[in-house]
Order: C-alpha cells, then sequence, then structure tokens
C-alpha cells in the first residue's frame, strides 16, 4: 500500500492532490485484486486509473504549455510512455491473457513514486516562479 509523504510533494496543491488520488486509486487497484474481487469491478477501477493518469497529465501539461517550461517535450514523452504501458496492461487485463497483478502493482507503484520524485520535481521551480502553488 502507498501512502502520501510530504517529501512527494511538488509544493502546488492541485497537483498534489491529483499525486494523492492517483495512489487512492492505486491503492484500491492493489486492494480489489488481492481481495479477488470480480473481474468487472477490477477492470472499472483499471480504467479509472487511466482516464485520471490522462486527466492529470493534461493538467501538468497544460501548465508545461502556459509557463513554456524547457523540458516540455521530454515529460510528455515520459506521460505517453506510461499511457502505453496501462494501455498494454489495461488490454492484457481484458483478455486475461498473462496478466500478472503483482507485476502490474509493482510496475505503478514505482513508476509513480520515480516519477514524482524525479521528473516532477523538475518543473517546481518553472511552477513556482510563474506563481503557482
Amino acid at each position: 500500500m502507498l501512502v502520501w509523504d510530504s517529501s512527494y510533494s511538488v509544493r502546488v496543491k492541485e497537483i498534489d492532490n491529483q499525486h494523492k488520488r492517483m495512489i487512492d486509486y492505486i491503492n484500491l487497484l492493489e486492494a480489489s485484486t488481492r481481495d479477488a474481487d470480480p473481474k468487472e469491478l477490477v477492470g472499472r477501477i483499471l480504467k479509472g486509473l487511466m482516464v485520471y493518469t490522462i486527466e492529470h497529465f493534461t493538467t501538468e501539461e497544460d501548465y508545461f504549455r502556459k509557463f513554456n517550461y524547457g523540458k516540455t517535450e521530454e515529460h510528455i514523452a515520459e506521460h505517453q510512455k506510461l499511457i502505453k504501458e496501462l494501455n498494454n496492461y489495461v488490454t492484457q487485463f481484458e483478455k486475461d491473457d498473462a496478466f500478472n497483478s503483482d507485476q502490474f502493482m509493482s510496475f505503478l507503484r514505482d513508476w509513480l513514486i520515480d516519477h514524482i520524485m524525479g521528473v516532477d520535481k523538475e518543473y517546481m521551480h518553472c511552477f513556482a516562479d510563474n506563481g503557482l502553488t
């Protein structure tokens, strides 16, 4: 289970709240797969995570463009990479084709924390310099 830690903060309330919500989705998905909930329920949670992740990325990317963030293209490429990975997992899950929930959960946890602590932290100064808090 992931727990929000203040060290994950990018000092933008809107984005921190979105990251917290993504953690909630990941924890809900983990509990659902662990408890062997019906596939339909797990699928809805998985799709909810996908939709919310895209919404979150859109928020960040809109700010990148608005503030002329210097690493916009690299960061968007990271987002696209995750969306592709999520799509692959959703497809595997829907087909029940070699879907490994433990591997998927590990991927999500590691990716989210690594992404926040890595590339997301890089935009903090740009956002702050533009008055976003």
